[in-house]
C-alpha cells in the first residue's frame, strides 16, 4: 500500500506541481482551503500533509493544531509548505506541531527527501 499524502494550498498551480511531483509514488489527495482539510483528513486518513500556511479562512498553523488535536489524526506527519521563510515563522509552525518546515519555492528533490525522511522511508 503506497503511503497517503494530504496536499493543502489555496493556489492551484502549487496544488498541481505537487501533485506533478508525487503521483507516481504516493496516494494523493489535494484540498484548498483548511476546511476541507480537516474534513477531507477523516475520511482520507493521510500518513503525511503538505500543509500552506497563508490561507483563507483557516490558516496552516490552526489546521496543523487541529490535526494534532485529533487523536485519529495526530500520527500523520506535518510539512509546512509555505512562502513565509522568517525563522518566527518556521517556530510557530513547529510550535503548532509540524514536523518539517519547507519554504516556497523548493525544488523537487528537496521535497521529496523532506517526504522520505517524515515517512521514515529510505530516500535512495
Amino acid at each position: 500500500m503506497r503511503p497517503r499524502i494530504l496536499v493543502v494550498d489555496d493556489k492551484e498551480l502549487n496544488l498541481e506541481i505537487v501533485r506533478a511531483f508525487l503521483k507516481n509514488d504516493y496516494e494523493l489527495a489535494s484540498a484548498d482551503t483548511g476546511e476541507k482539510a480537516l474534513d477531507l483528513a477523516v475520511e482520507f486518513r493521510p500518513d503525511l500533509v503538505l500543509l500552506d500556511i497563508m490561507m483563507p479562512g483557516l490558516d496552516g498553523y490552526e489546521v496543523c493544531r487541529r490535526l494534532k488535536q485529533d487523536r485519529a489524526l495526530a500520527r500523520a506527519s506535518i510539512i509546512m509548505l509555505t512562502a513565509k521563510a522568517m525563522p518566527d515563522e518556521r517556530a510557530k509552525g513547529l510550535a503548532a506541531g509540524a514536523d518539517d518546515y519547507l519554504t516556497k519555492p523548493f525544488r523537487k528533490h528537496q521535497l521529496l527527501e523532506r517526504i522520505a525522511a517524515a515517512l521514515g522511508e529510505n530516500s535512495d
